[in-house]
């Protein structure tokens, strides 16, 4: 069947190359291999063999592109036609992927192993290149305040994704082919999973909960009741290990280490100004109080003189430099005076400048948890949750359920969902700032939104037939579900080329061209 279609398989194996280095290197490729694609598809002909080919999948490929129409039929219920066109356009490779992939014939095994390999060692180069930079052995942008930002090429929740895809292909594909490959297979995947502590908690979270998909799957599928128990136990272990680990973390957060008595502190600094007390307030920093002993006239005048960054404007992250400095000083056990300023080295300031609210050297992983905990405990003092990623969610979430309930059959529209959220913020008289209000951060709510309860059911028919069709028993193509559902929850991931082109390929590929079980 194969040998038909020659000429053209060679520009499909070509582009899919192509497509599978661009999905961690960047949208150029990613565009290139998915026009080349399209375009090969088209010019071949052979409509017919592909109309057969397409059949033998139960019409799989037209029911996921069903997924795509759902956006073309509701431009009838929209107003905002230029984004709803923009994101037309962007969502394009959720029609041609699954007919395309879904229509040419299937892939020889050597063929479909080195597109995993090509990927693999494209998101390798990626990582390695950004490790580079986090280390500062070269610099590709002035300066990285963020660790996220040594992700250049693509978002760095998107590469997380990769990654987690990754460390599941390395294992089900490589690892059992002979001592060389166990050993390349386990050290790349080692890699992955410490860069990924570096790069993205999230990422670190769907990797987790892969796991305990692969455990699910073994326990379900093996015979051999020996590696049914060893598999239960290295999941009942690594959930012990988790859930000990984040408790400890906590308990570190939250200790307190101040040794304050709420009735009876000072008013005064010693240079005499007024000091202001928020005794409400049980926000720490590294188990000091934040809001208490607060003096921003002192802090304004001394900061002002130690940092060309003046005490009312922002650091290099984005975040009002006056509450960083705060929770600096705080982290630090001193007070929020003058002489508090004046006790920062200046490579205290430096960190400060940066964005680092804490004199306290923490693992990332650590670190991330610290700065969830902070936000909670921040927002259940009734502050703003103005540059708190997850608290601010929390906004978006609630803004996005209210505008679900007023159009709950047939939703907003393709193009209305950023015009819907706008006005809700307005309506609810939001403390977010205007650059803080964006959508939902959630696939599932934003389908919701635009397409109401009617085209969100039809959409999730299109995503899940292939799951009972012929999708029964396929590990791999599983663990690639249980990732794009998480990111689903986290993120509005379909709604970046990046993310649409990585789910709609990847979702097309091991449906279409790996072997029963893979």
């Amino acid at each position: 069947m194969l040998s038909k279609y020659l000429p053209y398989t060679k520009i499909y194996i070509f582009a899919l190359l192509l497509l599978v280095v661009g999905l961690s290197t960047g949208k150029f490729l990613m565009s290139i291999s998915s026009i080349i694609l399209a375009a090969a598809w088209v010019l071949e002909g052979k409509y017919l063999a592909k109309w057969e080919r397409i059949k033998s999948l139960s019409y799989t490929p037209l029911i996921l592109a069903a997924g795509f129409l759902v956006h073309v039929i509701w431009l009838f219920n929209t107003t905002n036609y230029d984004y709803a066109l923009h994101d037309i356009v962007r969502k394009l490779p959720l029609l041609s992927f699954p007919i395309v992939i879904g229509s040419i014939p299937v892939l020889p095994k050597r063929i479909y192993e080195l597109i995993i390999s090509v990927f693999i060692g494209g998101l390798l180069v990626s990582t390695l290149i950004s490790f580079g930079a986090y280390l500062e052995i070269f610099a590709i942008e002035e300066d990285i305040t963020d660790v996220r930002n040594i992700s250049f090429f693509i978002s760095h929740i998107r590469l997380g994704l990769l990654i987690c895809l990754a460390v599941v292909l390395l294992n089900y594909y490589f690892f059992n082919k002979g001592k060389g490959f166990q050993v390349v297979s386990l050290s790349i995947s080692l890699w992955f999973c410490y860069f990924l502590s570096i790069l993205s908690g999230t990422g670190l979270v769907v990797l987790s909960l892969v796991f305990t998909y692969s455990v699910i799957w073994i326990v379900a599928v093996k015979s051999s009741i020996k590696i049914k128990i060893l598999s239960g136990l290295a999941g009942f272990g690594f959930l012990v290990f988790v859930i000990l680990y984040v408790l400890n973390s906590y308990n570190d957060y939250s200790e307190i280490k101040d040794n304050v008595t709420f009735q009876s502190l000072e008013t005064h600094t010693p240079a005499g100004e007024l000091y202001i007390h928020d005794t409400t307030s049980l926000v720490t920093e590294n188990g000091y109080y934040l809001w208490l002993y607060v003096c921003p006239s002192e802090v304004e005048k001394a900061w002002n003189i130690k940092s060309d960054y003046s005490f009312d404007s922002i650091d290099k992250k984005g975040q009002p430099i006056s509450a960083t400095i705060y929770r600096y000083i705080t982290s630090k056990g001193n007070r929020k005076d003058k002489q508090g300023v004046l006790a920062l080295t200046s490579e205290e300031v430096s960190e400060i400048e940066t964005g680092i609210t804490s004199c306290v050297k923490l693992s990332s992983v650590n670190k991330r948890l610290h700065q969830i905990f902070f936000e909670f405990n921040n927002k259940e003092s009734g502050f703003s949750s103005n540059g708190h990623s997850i608290t601010q969610r929390l906004n978006f979430s609630n803004a996005g359920i209210l505008i679900v309930s007023d159009n709950l059959l047939l939703g907003v529209g393709t193009g209305d969902v950023p015009d819907a959220f706008a006005a809700k913020y307005i309506e609810l008289n939001s403390r977010l700032t205007p650059e803080n209000r964006k959508r939902g951060h959630n696939q599932l709510l934003t389908f919701f939104i635009a397409f109401g309860l009617v085209g969100l059911l039809i959409w999730i028919i299109s995503f899940t037939y292939p799951i009972f069709k012929i999708a029964k028993d396929k590990y791999v193509y599983g663990a690639f579900l249980v990732i794009s559902l998480l990111s689903f929850l986290g993120d509005d991931t379909l709604e970046t080329q990046a993310g649409v082109t990585l789910f709609a390929f990847f979702n097309s590929f091991f449906l279409f061209h790996s072997s029963n079980k893979a």
